[in-house]
């Protein structure tokens, strides 16, 4: 299936998504992938509601055998010395202003809170926060001090506890970074798109494509480049066109002329082919590179008449 390029259209115009959908799939990236990341050293687990209020958080990295914690760079390395870490995730389009924050520390609190009157083990430390979204926003170097400790890691302060903010679009694109790395927006987010296509399972693939911001562009180029034979990966990749083409009618217009363009690539081939006019690697790139219908229907023409490929392509005449 070949999609080629296509138009830039809004990054929101993907079809009408279910609430909650990227968070969900944000989530069980995370629930899927630390375990193996980690060696087994940190899982997740999807918390309950606290008892305080309706302050449940996204989910929790448990630190459970850190002596097999294998030498990770940041953020992974910033797990040592904790047992539990409470982890927020921001996607783009979420709010990010001043009353996101402050109920990401809350909810940190309210856990805090918990652990500390669990009658059957009190916890007597301090535990951290985590937030993984796609940059550092203004109102936290606006009210706190924010100290960039690696590679898109940034320390928020002052706490009595450790507050890590982890800016994703910052992040260097390595795999055991994935779980981090979904929450990247805009540009970059298309950029992982991309590189993690081939990195991944294809249904997984299909999910990020379906459940994350990418482009239109992206998404296209994506979908595009899974070659399976499994029927259910080749029906999800139809389905997930079918959306691009209904939702889209600029895209789909786009598509449309790229297609004609291709035709006629190939239009153009068959005819040098049967006339059996030699062409150069010269000629092949400069027909890969002709995006114009208008100049290949020309050439075409040409080459039904012309005694080479140099002059069926006008380059005779040029010179």
């Amino acid at each position: 299936m070949s999609l080629g390029a296509a138009l830039e259209p809004a990054r929101d115009a993907w079809y009408p998504r279910l609430v909650g959908q990227p968070d969900q799939f944000a989530k069980r990236t995370f629930e899927d992938e630390t375990a193996v990341l980690t060696h087994g050293a940190v899982t997740w687990q999807d918390p309950p509601e606290t008892s305080l209020t309706h302050l449940q958080g996204d989910g929790r990295l448990l630190v459970r055998r850190s002596g097999r914690l294998p030498r990770l760079d940041p953020p992974w390395r910033y797990v040592r010395g904790h047992d539990e870490i409470p982890l927020e995730i921001k996607l783009a389009g979420d709010p990010l202003g001043l009353r996101a924050v402050e109920r990401i520390v809350l909810r940190r609190q309210a856990r805090q809170v918990e652990r500390v009157e669990d009658p059957k083990a009190p916890f007597s430390g301090q535990l951290p926060a985590w937030t993984v979204a796609p940059r550092v926003p203004p109102i936290l170097r606006k009210v706190w001090k924010v100290r960039r400790v690696a590679r898109g890691c940034y320390l928020v302060g002052p706490f009595v506890f450790s507050f890590l903010w982890i800016a994703a679009n910052e992040l260097p694109l390595r795999d055991d970074l994935v779980p981090f790395l979904v929450a990247r927006s805009g540009r970059a987010l298309d950029d992982f798109a991309r590189w993690v296509a081939t990195r991944r399972p294809h249904q997984w693939v299909l999910d990020m494509v379906q459940y994350t911001a990418t482009s239109t562009t992206a998404r296209a180029q994506v979908i595009s480049s899974i070659q399976s034979p499994d029927p259910k990966v080749r029906a999800r990749q139809r389905h997930l066109v079918q959306l691009l083409l209904a939702q889209d009618p600029e895209w789909s217009a786009g598509l449309r002329e790229k297609e004609h363009v291709a035709e006629a690539r190939a239009n153009l081939r068959r005819v040098l082919a049967g006339r059996v006019l030699e062409v150069s690697a010269e000629d092949e790139a400069r027909i890969d590179e002709c995006e114009s219908l208008a100049t290949l229907h020309r050439w075409l023409e040409g080459a039904v008449v012309a005694s080479s490929t140099a002059e069926a392509l006008g380059l005779t005449h040029e010179a």
